[in-house]
């Protein structure tokens, strides 16, 4: 006679109020460790305007993984928040432009169009 093993499903009310806490219906974002090392989520950190032009950027012209918040593909977690994560990996080239899109050289310094950072006049002076 073979034994069934069943599997217990997160409680329904468990689910909602994980949804509720995060607007998503992720419920596998580690919140306990996004806590103790110090990682915002996107939105939860206050920018400067040059930054948030940068953010914008890449999140309307590249394809941005469903994983990113997850994944430590992307970099590290502790101590940073999701817009410099993003950035970072932009820099480093590991997103891809979305489709049909041309993609412009922009300077994650100052949010100019036209160098990237290594020839940032405000950095050279």
């Amino acid at each position: 006679m073979a034994s069934r093993i069943t599997f217990q499903q997160k409680p329904t009310q468990v689910r909602q109020i994980s949804q509720k806490k995060s607007g998503k219906s992720n419920p596998h974002q580690p919140r306990a460790i996004y806590a103790n090392v110090g990682y915002r989520q996107r939105g939860e950190s206050k920018l400067p305007a040059t930054f948030r032009k940068v953010v914008q950027y890449v999140e309307a012209n590249y394809n941005i993984p469903t994983d990113f918040e997850i994944s430590s593909t992307y970099g590290v977690h502790s101590g940073v928040c999701y817009e410099k994560r993003l950035v970072a990996a932009y820099t480093w080239g590991q997103l891809t432009p979305k489709r049909g899109v041309t993609v412009k050289k922009l300077c994650v310094e100052c949010g100019c169009e036209g160098h990237f950072r290594d020839d940032c006049e405000t950095l050279i002076q």
